[in-house]
């Protein structure tokens, strides 16, 4: 049995100088993100373009968007579970 890929949408880099960190979101299905930390910049890029490189990966080049499409998958997950509960109530 083969697995399906999730679709991820992969946000900019992000630099926090005072801690040293380049880090980057990674949004999956449901609106999960996960945050990859390096401690360089070409350590981050290096990542980043190897993650982009999977299927059904998307480049985001903005915060803000990538924060609009977590939200709304998030969204969507949650309407899709409640019409899952009706569905499972009235055929019980």
């Amino acid at each position: 049995m083969t697995s399906r890929a999730k679709i991820t949408f992969v946000g900019p880099i992000v630099t926090d100088a005072r801690a040293g960190v380049f880090s980057f979101l990674l949004v999956q299905g449901k609106g999960e993100a996960l945050k990859l930390e390096y401690t360089t910049m070409a350590v981050a890029k290096k990542a980043r373009e190897q993650v982009l490189a999977g299927p059904m990966t998307y480049r985001v080049t903005n915060s803000e968007l990538l924060e609009g499409i977590r939200d709304a998958l998030a969204q969507a997950s949650t309407e899709t579970k409640a019409a899952d509960d009706v569905a499972q109530r009235q055929g019980a």
